[in-house]
């Protein structure tokens, strides 16, 4: 479902509209993760919300405008960011009961064969792609997914949803640091500040993460 409706949004707003809404998975977690998981957030997480959401609006946010031409895109750029909260607060609750591989088998398993019969469904190409075009997609199943999302849902077991959304929010970084790599693309002052927040916001949470921790030992 986050797959389907955060690359649907793309048709319908602009690229830094749907970065910018689907970066909102904190949020969602921080109003519903209290009553789903029975994990209260505090005030830390809503400064260290604040202070990623902000670096990823800098980051990502040249063009962000919103308007009634683009409802329908920042609406599913919106959903595509509710359903990865919900995605990590049930993997919460189900970690702490199956193992990586069977609960990763069953997610990835289950999404691939509903994405595929919605594609054919909505007419969309499910096949007869070039070879570079199947090359690429055989990464992002590799690269991004089963090894991205899979150390996220190992996380998932000793770590609480909300710090898990905060960390999501890097791959903005990583996405501007391998177009660089990659594309030749300028990183300048504007990419260097809202990475910096970004970290700043993750760090408070770990650090809070580890004094609660260092309380229970005592």
């Amino acid at each position: 479902l986050h797959f389907g409706t955060w690359i649907s949004s793309l048709d319908h707003t602009s690229v830094a509209n749907s970065v910018v809404l689907v970066n909102t998975i904190p949020i969602w977690i921080g109003i519903i993760g209290p009553l789903a998981t029975r994990e209260r957030v505090g005030r830390n997480f809503w400064l260290a919300c604040g202070l990623c959401l902000t670096g990823a609006f800098v980051l990502c946010g040249n063009g962000f405008s919103l308007s009634f031409d683009t409802l329908m895109g920042d609406g599913l750029a919106l959903a595509g960011a509710f359903f990865v909260a919900l995605y990590l607060m049930i993997g919460r609750n189900l970690r702490k009961r199956l193992s990586l591989l069977v609960y990763a088998t069953i997610c990835y398993g289950s999404a691939s064969c509903f994405l595929w019969v919605a594609a054919l469904a909505s007419g969309q190409q499910a096949s007869g792609f070039t070879t570079d075009t199947w090359v690429a997609l055989a990464c992002l199943a590799l690269v991004s997914q089963i090894l991205g999302h899979t150390l996220y849902n190992w996380s998932l077991q000793w770590i609480p949803a909300g710090v898990v959304s905060l960390a999501l929010l890097g791959e903005p970084m990583g996405a501007i640091l391998l177009a660089w790599f990659f594309l030749g693309e300028q990183v300048g002052p504007q990419q260097g500040i809202g990475a910096t927040l970004i970290l700043a916001g993750v760090f408070l949470v770990a650090r809070r993460m580890e004094k609660d921790g260092a309380t229970q030992d005592a």
